[in-house]
């Protein structure tokens, strides 16, 4: 990429001359290390919340209908949209793509029933399988089965 600075009037380039980046490659590993090191803050925070998820299905056999949806709708659903809305940039689609199908699952229901719980329970258990096997990109043969098993007709 060209150095377009020394195009500009003098007046422009005494304030841009601090924001412009001439070196591409520079800026690639930029961001390719503010990438990683969010990946990092992102597997940090799943594997806190994995173990939260786990306890708010566990207690969602418990409780009343009333608490149950808080529980799964309220809770569950916000930890499991978080997890979906970032895995895939950083390398987990399959995160995403589980995430997604629970959300989806959940987002319209007005009550949560036991047979609900069970099947997110069933949706997590493949969840836990990605993120403890560290099933990056389409997750070989694992993945395969795991889109196979959640891919609607």
């Amino acid at each position: 990429m060209k150095n377009r600075l020394s195009e500009l009037p003098d007046c422009f380039k005494k304030n841009l001359s601090r924001i412009v980046v001439t070196d591409t490659d520079l800026l690639s590993a930029k961001a390719n290390e503010v990438l990683s090191d969010l990946k990092g803050s992102y597997l940090e925070q799943l594997k806190k919340d994995i173990p939260i998820m786990e306890d708010l299905l566990k207690k969602a056999h418990l409780v009343p209908l009333k608490e149950r949806f808080d529980l799964i709708r309220n809770r569950f659903f916000v930890k499991v949209h978080d997890m979906k809305g970032q895995g895939a940039t950083f390398g987990y689609p399959l995160l995403s793509f589980l995430g997604a199908y629970a959300c989806d699952y959940v987002r319209d229901k007005e009550t949560i029933t036991l047979s609900d719980v069970k099947v997110l329970e069933r949706i997590f258990k493949d969840i836990r399988l990605v993120f403890s096997e560290s099933l990056l990109g389409d997750g070989g043969q694992k993945g395969e089965k795991i889109r196979k098993r959640w891919r609607t007709p």
